[in-house]
């Protein structure tokens, strides 16, 4: 016995915080807040480590949230140094007096060391008792996205029509403010704006007070001019500072000036999210791509791919390809440019979706790597792709054998099917399976040919995953590598008569015993009745469903 090693109690906090974190860490973006409070209370050497990762990434979804925040940073400042992310939903705004811009100011003024902000109301305007805003943003962060505030959205909803209400050569006060910014601030969202000062024809005379961002992304701005457009890139593109940039579906840019940016940007862009305001099958696109050199990452919204895009490629490094289609989808051309030669051929994961994304709960890292010899793909994931069975069987023929995740959503085909000849799953997510497999033929689970590597399950109560089955392979042990079990669906609409009370008590009790993580539409729930009907009853506030 080595006397000498180190204990937890001689580590120090930041140490015990890094063993905290690789050890909770879920499969998801978020940590397990709920465990780590219990940690709290089994030696003094877990608080401050735990304070520190409960405190880290903070997401208000509801209007008492803020108004507890800033209650708690209130009542012991040293909390708001170990804030990094803050983000607010829309609906954490909807009760007045509860969670508003007078919140959202005492919050940012408590947290000093702050990387990123998101907030659905800018925090520029005058408060609501007069006073200034916070003059001055933590010079740490690092991401804001822009929001009007109160007073622009007011006025701009009471604006008829479309008009230019500012001067050439102006910057509009929308943008004008984030001077107010720090210089090296790396990353800027400017989404939904429909402030009609973004309408003007022509460049402001000042420069953009931004000029070292490495990501730009420019969604649904429905009034942004061509002129304001190309103002806002010009500076990080000429120090080709500009890594990743996201144009998706600006109703006034002109084609001619986003392929000249294009153009510009040329091989500093790694990665690079697009979807034309009007669908063009993939014609501007296969002008785009012929410039992008460098390019790892591309998405693509639906109307903006097209059966091009893949000889239109300048290289054959795409890791990451999403594509948007209009739900038929030629997938013998994908298996082409998978396989060795192809345009695809180093491609780590592929999405193909129409209607309804589901984005993956993370990055998956793969230690355990035995290269499939015909193609890289390690995830693929496919919703409401309409294909001929052939076709997504030659698909998963190709791929499955290297595959670690795998995630089918309102697919035309049996599951089984699909699943069976990817044997090496780390990841399988199920959706709402279209083609019912009767019970005597291979189970969705007994498909899975080594269950016990799983280390996430998600599947929706109607995706045929049988409940006995799953329950018993919990209880047994059967799946010694599972992690978390995510199950998903509106209550009480999509509940199936097999998933009796029961049976989902017996899940419960199993996870708990098993050391898996349970989650309800993404939230961890325990073994009573009350945590499951919390967790129903906050999935339905958020998404309107009652």
């Amino acid at each position: 016995m080595n006397v000498n090693a180190p204990t937890l109690l001689s580590l120090s906090p930041e140490i015990v915080e890094a063993i905290l974190e690789a050890t909770l860490d879920r499969p998801g973006h978020a940590l397990n807040c709920r465990q780590l409070r219990q940690l709290q209370l089994v030696t003094r050497c877990f608080v401050e480590p735990a304070r520190r990762l409960i405190f880290r990434h903070i997401v208000l979804t509801k209007p008492a949230a803020g108004k507890s925040l800033l209650a708690a940073l209130r009542a012991e400042p040293s909390l708001g140094a170990f804030v990094r992310t803050l983000e607010a939903k829309g609906q954490a705004y909807s009760a007045a007096g509860t969670f508003d811009d007078l919140v959202a100011d005492d919050i940012i003024r408590l947290c000093p060391l702050l990387s990123s902000l998101d907030l659905p109301v800018g925090p520029f305007g005058k408060m609501a008792d007069g006073r200034a805003p916070s003059p001055v943003f933590p010079s740490s962060l690092k991401h804001y996205k822009v929001s009007m505030t109160l007073h622009e959205q007011n006025q701009d909803s009471d604006d008829e029509g479309d008009h230019d209400d500012t001067a050439d050569g102006v910057a509009p006060p929308v943008l004008a403010r984030l001077s107010e910014l720090p210089k090296k601030l790396e990353s800027l969202n400017i989404e939904e704006l429909w402030s009609t000062s973004l309408n003007q024809p022509g460049e402001p005379l000042i420069a953009f007070p931004l000029s070292y961002l490495s990501n730009v992304e420019l969604v649904k701005n429905q009034t942004l001019s061509s002129s304001i457009f190309r103002w806002i890139l010009a500076p990080s593109v000429q120090n080709h500072s500009l890594r990743r940039l996201k144009i998706w579906r600006n109703d006034h840019l002109q084609a001619v000036d986003i392929l000249k940016i294009i153009t510009d940007i040329g091989a500093d862009l790694e990665e690079f999210l697009w979807c034309p305001a009007i669908p063009d099958r993939g014609v501007m696109l296969s002008q785009m791509l012929p410039h992008l050199t460098s390019l790892k990452k591309l998405t693509v919204g639906v109307g903006g791919s097209g059966s091009t895009m893949y000889t239109a490629l300048a290289t054959s490094s795409l890791t990451h390809l999403c594509m948007g289609v209009n739900q038929t989808v030629n997938l013998d051309l994908v298996v082409t440019h998978l396989s060795p030669g192809g345009k695809l051929r180093d491609l780590r994961r592929l999405e193909i979706y129409s209607q309804i994304y589901f984005p993956p709960p993370s990055d998956l890292v793969f230690l355990d790597e035995t290269p499939n010899p015909t193609t890289q793909l390690r995830e693929l994931r496919l919703s409401h792709v309409n294909a001929p069975l052939p076709q997504l069987t030659s698909l998963l023929a190709l791929v499955g054998p290297g595959l670690r995740a795998l995630s089918l959503h309102h697919v035309l085909a049996p599951f089984p099917s699909l699943i069976a000849p990817c044997p090496r799953l780390l990841r399988l997510e199920l959706g709402v399976a279209l083609v019912v497999t009767p019970k005597s033929s291979l189970s969705v689970l007994k498909s899975v040919a080594k269950a016990d590597r799983l280390h996430l399950l998600r599947f929706h109560f109607n995706s045929q995953v049988d409940p006995e089955e799953l329950v018993k392979a919990v209880e047994d042990g059967a799946m010694d590598g599972l992690r978390l079990v995510d199950v998903t669906g509106i209550f009480p609409g999509n509940v199936a008569d097999e998933w009796t009370g029961v049976l989902i008590d017996r899940l419960a009790r199993g996870c708990e015993n098993k050391g898996v993580e349970l989650c309800l539409n993404g939230r961890a729930v325990g073994q009573t009745i009350g945590s499951w009907w919390n967790a129903i009853l906050e999935h339905a506030s958020e998404t309107g469903h009652r």
